[in-house]
């Protein structure tokens, strides 16, 4: 709960600093993709030694902030974005950096009056796949959507969407699920 409310408010800082300076969306996508590399489970990107290396006592200040300027290289990150994952390295708050993500990707959504809806699939999609079922739900919604997607192994394959309170599941397992529900019924 602490550690909820302490994400929440680095994402409601973070917020207000992109929105003055007027890139609030490009920043939040970036932040949520870097926190994509450093948390397992996340589109299957994460690279475990990057937050051991980030949360590493041993290392100064300065090799941590060599490590985030190569991901950022990589990840093509924004000054704003970069400078923030070196705060939070700095302040000990990197192991928060999902849940910041989160948080600052549903406030995002609500300034642009947009839904979130969370696609998970056996595999890492493409982007292009990505931008397919986003395309899809805006269409089947009538509405803008952000889609932020995970890889979730047990579905085995196929894909389960999570939009505005409902669900959406195309997913194996989830065809299972109900395949043994009508047969105990």
């Amino acid at each position: 709960m602490i550690k909820e409310i302490v994400a929440a408010r680095y994402a409601r800082a973070f917020c207000t600093v992109a929105s003055g300076r007027g890139n609030l969306e490009a920043a939040s996508a970036e932040l949520l993709l870097a926190a994509e590399y450093l948390v397992p489970g996340r589109r299957g990107l994460c690279i475990p030694e990057l937050m051991e290396i980030l949360r590493a006592p041993h290392l100064t200040a300065d090799e941590k902030r060599g490590f985030l300027q190569l991901l950022a290289g990589r990840l093509a990150l924004g000054a704003l974005t970069v400078r923030f994952l070196e705060y939070l390295t700095q302040r000990r708050r990197i192991g928060l950096v999902y849940r910041i993500a989160v948080h600052l990707r549903e406030r995002t959504a609500r300034q642009f009056n947009m839904l979130v809806a969370e696609a998970e699939s056996a595999h890492a999609m493409s982007d292009e796949q990505c931008h397919r079922i986003r395309d899809a739900l805006c269409r089947a919604l009538a509405t803008p959507i952000q889609l932020v997607a995970h890889v979730n192994p047990r579905l085995l394959c196929g894909v389960r969407i999570q939009v505005d309170g409902r669900l959406y599941d195309g997913s194996a397992l989830g065809m299972l699920e109900r395949l043994g529900t009508r047969l105990m019924t």
